[in-house]
């Protein structure tokens, strides 16, 4: 059951914003039209959960291979260079998602003090997306790696 929660975790946790969004939305459109008396928090929640699923879907299109890659001139290129190539590939993603997560991190840590108009919670709540993306980003690059690496090309290197 964890296994299955941890292989799915950004589609279960992107579909659950993205059902929450629709949600609001609605009652935004239903406080304003049929009620005329629009919520105040709706479009600042909506905001925070579209700011929230960007992340978890940048991790989900990580994990998913859909990010742009070239991989028409990689897969072209003679084995042990094109492999160097997607290993190396990954190790920038590894340290693109590393300095997301330190500067994601001083955002939220610096956001605490500034507080929301409309829902009034710190800003910390909506910044930690990204650094809560970038760990989940991480962790799928380091599979992604493993996966480059492959278990035959592990296994010789640790026998060595």
């Amino acid at each position: 059951m964890a296994k299955k929660i941890y292989d799915n975790m950004e589609e279960i946790l992107g579909s659950v914003l993205l059902v929450g969004m629709c949600v609001v939305a609605v009652l935004q459109v239903v406080s304003r039209y049929i009620l005329r008396e629009p919520f105040s928090w709706t479009e600042e929640v909506c905001t925070f959960m579209f700011v929230w699923l960007t992340f978890v879907g940048a991790s989900l299109a990580l994990k998913t291979g859909e990010h742009f890659a070239v991989e028409v001139i990689v897969d072209k290129l003679p084995g042990r260079f094109g492999q160097g190539i997607k290993i190396g590939s990954c190790l920038l993603v590894i340290l693109f998602t590393v300095l997301i997560i330190w500067f994601g991190c001083r955002l939220t840590i610096n956001g605490w003090s500034s507080i929301t108009p409309a829902l009034e919670i710190p800003r910390s709540i909506p910044y930690a997306a990204v650094p809560v993306g970038g760990i989940l980003m991480l962790i799928r690059a380091v599979e992604n790696l493993f996966k480059s690496i492959g278990p035959a090309k592990l296994k010789s290197v640790t026998e060595n």
